[in-house]
């Protein structure tokens, strides 16, 4: 927050979009992503397709039906920097149910973040993210990593301007029965090139893609 107030600019290091260290990936075939001046990248870049492709993501078409909404709240700490605001993750989550049910007659589901002691994510998660989309409508977040999912899945997206999502989503909920669904073949492209490898990172190719944001 610091160098957001005070103009400076800086880099933010965190799990990636892809091939996230469990599984099948290892510390040195995983990879980390790494964002200048904010936490996700909400922009298109122009860059190949080179990166997304090793990646073996296949993007689905759009879905033009579906039955819920599901409305995937980011951790209390998240909210709260990327509204920069004090709100927690329950109270957005509360307000965007009001917001909804005023809108729309469709069914809500909330799939909050999955926490287990001091680990969260999807490594703790025990229902399948699969399920919650089968048959979804839309997602709606501030700017959790469900966001991208749910896009490459071809569920239309709600999300904070400063999402990952942002590029390819929906901002504003008055949308959220006609929801706009754009080509997202450049923005897959650009968060590919957003997250390396340790080995990117040693070689000093992260920094030679990233120094020119920087």
């Amino acid at each position: 927050m610091r160098c957001m107030r005070e103009s400076k600019k800086w880099l933010y290091a965190d799990m990636p979009y892809f091939n996230r260290w469990m599984g099948e990936h290892t510390a040195d075939t995983c990879h980390w992503r790494l964002i200048p001046n904010d936490i996700h990248e909400s922009k298109v870049g122009d860059y190949p397709s080179d990166r997304a492709d090793a990646l073996g993501i296949h993007l689905q078409d759009w879905r033009k039906q579906g039955s819920h909404i599901l409305i995937a709240p980011s951790s209390d700490t998240v909210t709260r920097f990327i509204l920069e605001k004090d709100v927690s993750d329950r109270q957005w989550t509360r307000e965007t149910v009001e917001i909804l049910s005023d809108m729309t007659d469709r069914p809500l589901r909330i799939r909050n973040k999955p926490r287990k002691g001091k680990l969260s994510g999807p490594m703790v998660e025990t229902k399948p993210l699969e399920m919650d989309f089968q048959d979804c409508w839309a997602v709606v977040t501030t700017c959790s990593i469900v966001g991208i999912q749910a896009a490459i899945a071809g569920i239309p997206v709600f999300c904070h301007p400063r999402a990952a999502s942002a590029a390819v989503g929906n901002l504003a909920l008055s949308r959220i029965e006609r929801p706009d669904m754009p080509d997202r073949r450049q923005w897959l492209n650009t968060l590919a090139y957003r997250q390396f490898t340790k080995s990117e990172m040693r070689s000093g190719y992260a920094r030679e893609i990233l120094h020119q944001l920087l």
